[in-house]
């Protein structure tokens, strides 16, 4: 299993083909080339959640954040998605580049994934989530002078 993880893990990161791999068109993971290889649910979800953390300790966050949602895992990737959003934020002045597209998308489907979780962490990472999109909003407005729509949104 370690192996594949392993394989698994470098044949994404060349790849970066999420959807093939883990599953487009659907819930991820529920399909993809990888069901061919790993056809049991359960050893697949193990698999993805190791992967993830291997990812994760790897400074590999965009493969950690999809195996984890691929995993079922939607808090542990909302915490990577909020680490990216908070960085992207700062480095892009609020602008929505392609890539913090793809992490308010991510970031909403991870949100909506915990929203019914009964444990306050989960839902303390779903608000933060939403705040950090109220911020993104923020800073853009301000960068480009729109001083009185910040105040709206505040």
């Amino acid at each position: 299993v370690q192996q594949q993880g392993q394989l698994f893990r470098e044949l994404l990161v060349h790849s970066k083909d999420y959807g093939t791999l883990l599953g487009g068109g659907g819930a991820l993971g529920s399909g993809g080339a990888i069901q061919q290889f790993v056809p049991d649910p359960k050893q697949r979800q193990d698999l993805f959640e190791s992967v993830a953390y291997d990812c994760q300790i790897n400074q590999q966050p965009d493969e950690a954040r999809e195996l984890f949602m691929a995993a079922q895992k939607p808090r542990a990737a909302l915490k990577i998605i909020n680490q990216q959003l908070s960085a992207a934020i700062h480095a892009n002045r609020g602008a929505v580049t392609d890539a913090v597209g793809v992490l308010l998308s991510r970031g909403q489907a991870a949100a909506e994934a915990i929203a019914a979780a009964p444990d306050p962490t989960s839902r303390r990472d779903a608000e933060a989530f939403q705040q950090l999109q109220l911020i993104r909003q923020m800073v853009e407005l301000a960068g480009q002078g729109q001083w009185e729509k910040v105040l709206q949104l505040s």
